[in-house]
């Protein structure tokens, strides 16, 4: 006995759902019959392609936002662009300062060898005459 309640229950669980399935199936199915229905009325009121209000305004919508995105994107594109450019004149700057440093280093580099061979050629000149005069007194 209990069998079959169960059963009957199951059943009833069963065919319940697959009735709300279908009720709400069929009010979808409306709702889009209502909007077919009012985008042909919309149609046959004016000469051309029309669409209902409500779609017409949707779409004004998301076109509205794609230009303010576009607009975003070209102030954000032109803001790099001025990035780009004053980063490329601070790197060619420090480029030209390297290359004047580098040659500042190099006239410094062969002025200080010439210095050193001077001290040298100085120090060999000193001990030349000091060995000289020692030699002449003598």
């Amino acid at each position: 006995m209990h069998v079959l309640l169960l059963q009957f229950v199951i059943s009833f669980i069963f065919f319940s759902s697959m009735k709300m399935m279908k009720s709400a199936m069929i009010k979808h199915l409306y709702s889009e019959i209502d909007r077919l229905k009012q985008e042909v009325y919309a149609a046959r009121e004016k000469n051309g392609l029309y669409i209902h209000r409500d779609h017409y305004l949707y779409e004004e919508a998301e076109k509205k936002a794609m230009a303010e995105k576009i607009e975003r994107m070209e102030l954000d594109s032109d803001s790099k662009d001025k990035q780009l450019m004053e980063l490329q004149e601070f790197y060619n700057s420090h480029l030209l300062l390297t290359a004047e440093l580098t040659e500042k280093l190099e006239r410094t580099e062969v002025l200080l060898i010439w210095v050193v061979n001077s001290s040298h050629h100085l120090s060999n000149l000193q001990n030349f005459i000091f060995l000289q005069s020692r030699f002449t007194k003598k």
